[in-house]
């Protein structure tokens, strides 16, 4: 399993995209592009939805309850599990899609493979 990630980095790179949408809108220095109401409302939506999914991916990524405090088990037999990697996954959410990475492992025995945080995601104590 990777590394955990500095929430300060996260917190750093959310600003920087943010920045660079708020730029579009109020740039430091230069001309203010010639835009509707209606085109900055639907493009302010848009970015306001892609920084809340850069923030929930953030969140997910920093969340302790993503490191188990003991080696985890089969839900089944109870066995530690093996092979226990991270893998690349997505959940669709009312901001739309959110990628993050989750660990992943089998069971020799049972011949089950799952991820030690559920076999769905939920939003729980912890969020995976």
């Amino acid at each position: 399993m990777t590394a955990p990630v500095e929430t300060v980095a996260l917190r750093e790179q959310v600003a920087v995209r943010f920045m660079r949408k708020l730029d579009k809108y109020l740039p430091e220095s230069g001309e203010l592009r010639g835009w509707t109401i209606t085109e900055i409302e639907r493009e302010l939506l848009a970015d306001a939805l892609d920084l809340a999914r850069d923030v929930l991916e953030a969140r997910i990524q920093v969340d302790p309850a993503r490191a188990p405090a003991e080696k985890p088990r089969c839900p089944k037999c109870g066995r530690a599990l093996m092979g226990l990697r991270d893998q690349a996954t997505h959940k669709h959410t009312v901001l739309g899609p959110i990628r993050y990475e989750r660990a992943y492992g089998y069971c020799r025995p049972c011949g089950a493979a799952f991820s030690p945080s559920g076999h769905s995601v939920e939003v729980r104590r912890g969020l995976l």
